[in-house]
């Protein structure tokens, strides 16, 4: 069982069995973990909505304790935020970078790193609020969790390089009115975004017929 060598691609030779043997690894492959809340229990013919249970099981085990923040900077302490379980899931990718380190490291190198990445993911979310991960942070909480989970993985000596982490999916509980609130958030944005883009088009319209163009128009405005 001691290791001896890494055989590079090609003909190689052995001591016959039982006094050799000889294990092949993908080290070339990016290989694939999913861990989370519904990592492998996705239901089978359900849409995967916030609002529907498309998960086996418990579909929330995380937990946020950080308030939302407000645009002045004030922490928000709503219902909605402060304590509350949400689903994820955290898709990792990694290759075998240092063979020799990979098979010496643990019995299952994967299993490990499976490990490694939970406990980073549930670390970074109960430091986290609701809001900001159903957002622009979760790209950043991708970033994040991948340069954590590579320096667990070299403080372990796992052998192991993550080439990408991210999160695939954050939801808000189901099983209450939460999932449904944070909809209604979203028709209003859309409802805003919309009026603003009405407004834009109007200004345009009445900036051609004032003077012909909107360029020309500002131009008079300015020169005034």
């Amino acid at each position: 069982g001691r290791f001896e060598r890494v055989a590079p691609p090609g003909l190689a030779f052995k001591w016959p069995w039982p006094a050799g043997r000889a294990e092949k690894y993908g080290v070339y492959r990016v290989h694939e973990i999913v861990v989370g809340s519904a990592a492998g229990q996705i239901k089978e013919d359900v849409a995967i909505l916030w609002t529907t249970e498309h998960v086996h099981g418990r579909p929330e085990q995380y937990l946020l304790t950080a308030p939302t923040p407000f645009e002045d900077g004030a922490a928000g302490g709503g219902e909605l935020t402060a304590g509350e379980l949400v689903g994820a899931d955290l898709t990792v990718k990694f290759r075998v970078d240092n063979l020799k380190a990979f098979v010496e490291s643990a019995v299952e190198p994967a299993r490990f790193l499976e490990a490694i990445a939970e406990r980073c993911l549930n670390a970074y979310f109960v430091s986290k609020d609701i809001d900001t991960l159903l957002t622009a942070g979760r790209m950043v909480a991708g970033e994040v969790l991948h340069s954590q989970i590579q320096e667990q993985v070299d403080a372990y000596g796992l052998g192991l390089k993550v080439v990408f982490a991210g999160l695939t999916g954050v939801h808000p509980p189901q099983k209450s009115e939460v999932a449904a609130k944070f909809h209604e958030q979203i028709d209003a944005l859309l409802e805003k975004q919309s009026k603003i883009e009405d407004a834009r088009k109007q200004t345009i319209t009445t900036l051609a017929k004032v003077a012909g163009s909107r360029r020309r128009a500002l131009g008079i405005s300015d020169a005034i």
